[in-house]
């Protein structure tokens, strides 16, 4: 899936698994893409959220998601958790 087919609309940001494609192939990494990071010309910053382990300016369809680990949700003390987001039955 590339960030470009992934909608931010429901949740401000989510922590994924990615590849990106400047780096070598079976390279993954994890990395939090915020709303508030993305841009409207379609770039997103990366890097800026403690775990990140990325630091870049990349396009949207750069970034293929591999898998997505959870909603990042940020504390008052300026860290983020995780929470897994619960997946509806079909």
């Amino acid at each position: 899936m590339k960030a470009s087919d992934y909608s931010l609309e429901k949740l401000q940001a989510v922590t994924a698994i990615v590849q990106l494609a400047t780096q070598p192939p079976n390279v993954f990494q994890q990395v939090t893409i915020r709303r508030d990071k993305t841009l409207d010309c379609g770039l997103i910053r990366l890097g800026e959220t403690p775990g990140d382990e990325a630091l870049c300016w990349i396009r949207r369809d750069h970034i293929e998601i591999i898998h997505v680990l959870g909603q990042a949700i940020p504390s008052t003390d300026g860290k983020w958790t995780v929470q897994p987001i619960m997946e509806e039955a079909a």
